[in-house]
């Protein structure tokens, strides 16, 4: 299969390398069923915690590599060391007014259950 108009769009948007993933990312982004977040990751609107989790991760100088999955990475498999995780939980809580102590965030955290933590203390 070659890299056509569409692949290399998708590939320029959201990093994909090769198959039918290019295409469906392109579609998705079309029709609005997600976006992409600064370092490029595809994201759904129905996470938007996620979303600032990761756009954090940039502003601390640790954004999130393509080849980390939010669901099964931990803070500590993508690069974070403690003084990283503690100054990305300062960004929590001034970007969401949820506070979130270094104790709730273990070294097996991973950013989507990072995102769930966020949300059930916003909840309340």
């Amino acid at each position: 299969m070659g890299w056509g108009p569409l692949h290399q769009t998708a590939l320029v948007a959201g990093g994909w390398r090769s198959g039918i993933q290019p295409l469906l990312h392109l579609a998705l982004l079309h029709l609005g069923a997600g976006g992409l977040n600064p370092v490029g990751i595809m994201t759904t609107p129905h996470n938007p915690t996620l979303d600032i989790i990761l756009e954090l991760l940039t502003e601390i100088g640790q954004p999130l590599d393509a080849k980390f999955n939010p669901a099964t990475a931990s803070l500590r498999e993508i690069g974070l060391d403690s003084l990283s995780v503690l100054e990305l939980l300062m960004l929590i809580d001034e970007r969401t007014g949820v506070e979130i102590s270094t104790e709730q965030v273990e070294n097996g955290t991973t950013l989507l259950s990072l995102t769930a933590l966020i949300d059930q203390q916003a909840a309340g």
